[in-house]
């Protein structure tokens, strides 16, 4: 605790440090617990000259956490743990790149910068992105292993060690677009064919690329009067969502007796960018700071970012559109619409005001 953070009169921490309350809630059953000891005569113990404390491995710690939800420990969903487990082998490649084990009391702020440095010039990765949600993660472990008391490093609570929240505006397919897609003959190429399959199948029902792999199956499909209805639970957000099936949608999993050959996500995203660029989908686009036909931003991602923006500039409301998708925050979905000014004004053209 820095010392203009400590109230000497009271022993205790102020509330201008964020962890005050479990910091006072650690010296409180400290000082019961020596109280205790003193009243049953007990010995104190102390701490012997130049005894320090062992230090603990990040990620360590980490595989510890994550086998605690393993065995029900902590409420934390599947997609969650994978984060975690991205985290802990980005440490380890960074540790190996520093040829030492990274602990909790290496973190400040010069370890942010390398730490960044390491992923950019290695992975390519970018701040508002998957930089920052290694970040985002290593600061609550920061926080959980301080509020044990296995580190006293409170520099993940600097302002300057943040995590960056994208800003900029990604690329989302138009109507036009995803029909020049639908419309592609790949008879002869089987392995895209599949893939954009499964693409026109994450649009049509807003899924997220895993959950596309893990619920597109006949046992979530139901009838109700001459309609059909698709049904899944969101593996991110555990919200039960429903959604209408076209009769498009259908002929696509008909052709494949409702189960989609499996793939990674990251096999995927190459098919789709190549699936993209023979669709003609080639305007020059920006995304991340980088410029480049659009195309080249495709992602398995985009099918549900751009369902969502192509129901908002049809009108449907923003709640229907949580509810289809799965959404739990009307706030996390405003994220995923990405229509242009140009668009929505072109759109506004029709109203009988602008006329």
């Amino acid at each position: 605790v820095h010392p203009d953070q400590w109230d000497q009169d009271k022993g205790k921490v102020t509330r201008s440090n964020p962890l005050h309350e479990q910091m006072n809630a650690i010296i409180r059953a400290k000082v019961i617990e020596l109280e205790r000891m003193a009243l049953e005569g007990k010995q104190i113990p102390t701490k012997k000259a130049g005894q320090e404390a062992k230090k603990v491995p990040i990620v360590k710690f980490i595989d510890k956490y994550i086998s605690e939800v393993g065995s029900g420990q902590h409420d934390i969903k599947p997609s969650t743990v994978k984060n975690y487990q991205a985290l802990k082998l980005r440490l380890n490649q960074f540790a190996e790149h520093r040829g030492k084990e990274i602990c909790f009391e290496d973190v400040d702020q010069a370890f942010y910068g390398d730490f960044f440095g390491f992923l950019n010039e290695t992975f390519d990765l970018q701040k508002e992105g998957g930089f920052s949600k290694h970040i985002k993660n290593l600061k609550k472990f920061m926080s959980l292993a301080l509020k044990q008391g296995i580190h006293r490093n409170n520099a993940h609570l600097e302002p300057e060690f943040k995590v960056h929240k994208y800003r900029g505006q990604k690329v989302y397919l138009t109507e036009a677009e995803m029909k020049a897609i639908e419309a592609l003959d790949l008879s002869t190429m089987p392995w895209l064919e599949a893939e954009r399959d499964r693409f026109l199948i994450c649009y049509n029902f807003l899924l997220r690329y895993q959950d596309g792999q893990d619920h597109v199956n006949r046992n979530n499909f139901m009838e109700s009067g001459d309609k059909t209805f698709f049904r899944y639970n969101a593996n991110k957000t555990g919200i039960d969502a429903i959604i209408p099936v076209r009769a498009k949608v259908i002929e696509i999993l008909e052709k494949y007796d409702y189960k989609m050959p499996k793939t990674s996500n990251q096999e995927a995203n190459r098919k789709i960018k190549m699936i993209a660029s023979m669709a003609g989908i080639n305007t020059p686009s920006q995304e991340n700071k980088q410029y480049g036909p659009k195309c080249s931003f495709v992602t398995t991602h985009t099918a549900r970012r751009s369902a969502a923006t192509n129901l908002a500039l049809q009108g449907v409301p923003l709640d229907f559109i949580a509810k289809l998708g799965g959404w739990n925050k009307i706030d996390t979905l405003k994220s995923y619409l990405l229509a242009s000014g140009l668009d929505i004004a072109m759109l506004a053209a029709e109203y009988e005001f602008f006329k």
